[in-house]
């Protein structure tokens, strides 16, 4: 089970940056592009109750910052302790 999760879209810049982001930081994590099909859409929005990508999940919990990059800072800080 992956520790992180970044949810995202193919077509989303900002997702792709996130994506660029945890790869310079060498973090593990599962990549799930939420805009691939309906299903995958209704999926997450139903579990993480909002629309907005990108978005992590960090052990379990989704981090709700309001600039994904602050996201990523978060987990890197917690993984340095």
């Amino acid at each position: 089970m992956y520790n992180i999760i970044l949810y995202g879209g193919d077509t989303c810049m900002k997702c792709m940056r996130a994506k660029q982001s945890l790869e310079k930081h060498n973090l593990k994590f599962k990549y799930v592009d939420v805009m691939k099909d309906d299903e995958s859409t209704d999926r997450f929005i139903k579990e993480s109750g909002q629309e907005k990508i990108p978005l992590i999940k960090f052990n379990g919990e989704f981090i709700r910052e309001p600039s994904i990059f602050k996201s990523i800072s978060i987990v890197v800080s917690s993984l340095q302790k």
